[in-house]
This record gives C-alpha cells, structure tokens and sequence, in this order.
C-alpha cells in the first residue's frame, strides 16, 4: 500500500489485523483518488472486541471490511 500502514488498521483492544487485503488496496487507491488524507479511527476488530462480543453476529469490522 502507498498511503497506509497495515498497523493503522490493528485491532484496538487485541492488536490482531486480519483485514481484506481486497478492501486494503480498495482504500488505498480510493485515497490517491481524491487526493487528501483519511484518518482510520477504527479498521479490523477481533471477536474478542468487546464490542464484537456484545453482537449476535459480527460486523464488518470482525469480517476485515469495515467501511462495506
């Protein structure tokens, strides 16, 4: 990737990253596209989030995916 570092998107509470690297290369020429910065706040979160733990189903964020 040309505009992010992969630990931009770690996991929060457990450090884990097991991001689509699809939506990884999806984001990164979506950036050179528009010409500004983003900032992630939030990119992979584990099952073992407490968020992801309090869900029936896991989110996008537990999938790799999060803004799909």
């Amino acid at each position: 990737m040309r505009y992010f570092d992969i630990a931009e998107f770690d996991c929060q509470e457990t450090g884990e990253n097991d991001m689509s690297e699809e939506f990884l290369w999806a984001i990164d020429s979506l950036r050179e596209e528009c010409g500004f910065s983003f900032v992630i706040t939030s990119g992979y979160r584990s099952r073992k989030h407490s968020i992801e733990k309090a869900k029936n189903t896991p989110g996008t964020h537990a999938q790799g995916t999060p803004a799909t």
